[in-house]
């Protein structure tokens, strides 16, 4: 797993940005709780309401909603350990993404020449071949047979057209610098090893400034998803020099022996339940450490559970194999995460203005949809507690703040790039059945 936080951390680089952090007035308080400003726009810009209402009415059918949301939060104020549990997750997401935007994304700077010359790149297309292998010894071995004995190795070519994309960037500006007809490899990229060839290339279109400037924006998002890339690269470089992290590979097999037993079996539908149960059961395999960390700290078999229980990575039930594979990448990106997040901390990130909301808001949406089933879907309970509770609980507008701030509504949820999975915003609350 040497490589495993590098390699792991480009499926994040599909992030098209981090929501803005704004330090914005409030909106209204409700008890402990406070609609920010920040909060009211995202849950309304990012919300299925109907498209019927008018702007004003949307506005208020959305303020009601958070009301109610803050209110029923605070009703029945016992522990609750699942829904803060998510709560906390996703908190760990927005001081994850205040890294991102802190110590990558405001580093990036691009002018129209950076952008010329990638548009130049993309407008180039080669036929490769191509000799891959699973490690180093094997590389080296075919690519001196196939320089040897071509024969010897033909079964193993592949041979492919390849178009400048930019997703790749470690192994696309190697492939597109190399001269045409030599061997070039054994080149590490992700877990494989690969050595090519380029027989030829030749154009996509035809270049000008007008096509130029109808690509732009595009070209933009490429130009800022590579140097992410770059950046965080060398971040890695400077700050983990060596494996943060050793996986107990025993442990890590028993593990998932009894992983693919209870959850495997059990089917998607049920794998929550499954989990939850397998935190409080008491099998020694539980307080065993699958996890040690540079620090000194350790995460055992109940706390990787629980990490896998909130967290925005699925599981894949297809069969035992994709099961397995998809637990193995899953660990990965959480054990990502939690370095990550452990560098935003020593930064203090988790202080900023856009994780204290954020963390807020997923709070009192988790507790909200727990004291909801409380009420066992019964409307007419649900009412009659939302009215013992606007009796209790202090509830502020600031119309002044409301009446001003411009919402830009797109009727739907909305999923983040960041942390597959995860909507921007918790669904609205609503009193009837859950």
């Amino acid at each position: 797993m040497k490589n495993a936080l590098f390699i792991t951390i480009l499926f994040f680089l599909l992030l098209a940005g981090c929501r803005r952090e704004q330090s914005l007035p409030a909106v209204a308080r409700v008890g402990e709780y406070t609609i920010t400003a920040a909060e009211f726009r995202d849950r309304a810009n990012y919300s299925p309401l109907p498209a019927s209402a008018s702007l004003e009415q949307y506005k208020q059918n959305v303020l009601q909603a958070l009301i109610a949301e803050k209110m029923i939060s605070q009703y029945n104020p016992k522990p609750a350990s699942l829904a803060d549990r998510f709560a906390a997750r996703r908190e760990k997401e927005a001081v994850i993404e205040t890294f991102w935007k802190k110590e990558i994304e405001s580093h990036i700077k691009t002018d129209d020449e950076q952008l010329w010359q990638l548009y130049l790149k993309k407008n180039r297309q080669r036929d490769v071949e191509i000799l891959s292998a699973a490690n180093e010894t094997e590389a080296q071995m075919l690519t001196r047979a196939w320089i040897e004995n071509p024969q010897s190795v033909r079964h193993r070519l592949q041979r492919d057209t390849l178009q400048y994309s930019g997703e790749l960037p470690v192994l696309e500006d190697t492939l597109f610098s190399a001269p045409m007809g030599k061997r070039i490899g054994p080149l590490k990229i992700g877990r494989h090893y690969i050595t090519f060839r380029v027989w030829q290339e030749w154009p996509l279109y035809i270049v000008s400034r007008g096509d130029f400037l109808q690509k732009r924006k595009s070209l933009l998002k490429s130009w800022r998803r590579l140097q992410k890339e770059k950046l965080f690269a060398r971040y890695i470089k400077e700050h983990f020099p060596r494996q943060p992290y050793r996986l107990d590979k025993e442990v890590f097999r028993r593990m998932t022996s009894f992983l693919v037993k209870e959850l495997f079996s059990a089917g998607e539908k049920r794998v929550r339940e499954k989990m939850t149960a397998m935190l409080e059961s008491r099998r020694e395999l539980m307080g065993e450490t699958v996890i040690s960390f540079d620090n000194g700290q350790a995460w055992t078999v109940a706390l990787l559970l629980r990490e896998l229980l909130t967290g925005p990575y699925p599981l894949s039930y297809k069969s035992e194999g994709a099961f397995k594979f998809s637990l193995i990448k899953t660990v990965r990106r959480l054990l990502d995460d939690e370095l990550i997040y452990r560098q935003a901390v020593s930064k203090g990130y988790e202080r900023a203005p856009y994780v204290l909301w954020q963390k807020a808001m997923w709070q009192s949406a988790y507790r909200a949809q727990k004291n909801k089933k409380l009420l066992s879907g019964n409307m007419k309970k649900s009412r009659a507690v939302l009215d013992s509770l606007e009796k209790e609980i202090p509830i502020k507008i600031y119309h002044n703040v409301l009446d001003t701030l411009r919402i830009n509504p797109t009727r739907m949820m909305v999923l983040k790039k960041h942390f597959p999975g995860q909507t921007i915003v918790p669904p609205l609350f609503t009193v009837g059945n859950p």
